[in-house]
């Protein structure tokens, strides 16, 4: 180790770890099917014609601070696995940021949201 290199303190530890949950979590079944759907040309549509029409971030946290910000995701309010009959409904539909949708899906999975 060069005398010149900060101690890392586990961060090649913890690096390690976060690749292994992220591992685990694409491994599982569902996740297959979440990417056919994701990279289907109909959702791809849907999202740049939803985009086109409501293109400004949707999350409370923005409109509540009269923030103007380009979504890029598109959240599903309802679940598209429990209720995928509105997985094209726009009404079902969230215009995000990446950390709004980020956040959500975070607190959704129990995580800690930004």
């Amino acid at each position: 180790m060069s005398p010149w290199k900060p101690k890392s303190h586990g961060a090649d530890r913890r690096a390690a770890n976060a690749k292994l949950v992220r591992k685990q979590y694409e491994a599982q079944p569902d996740r297959a099917d979440d990417r056919r759907f994701y990279a289907s040309a109909a959702w791809r549509k849907f999202r740049d014609a939803v985009l086109r029409i409501r293109p400004i971030c949707e999350c409370d946290q923005c409109t509540a601070k009269g923030l103007l910000l380009q979504a890029l995701h598109l959240h599903h309010l309802k679940p598209r696995k429990t209720h995928p009959e509105l997985q094209f409904d726009p009404a079902n539909v969230q215009p995000l940021t990446h950390a709004c949708h980020s956040r959500i899906e975070a607190l959704i999975k129990g995580g800690v949201g930004r």
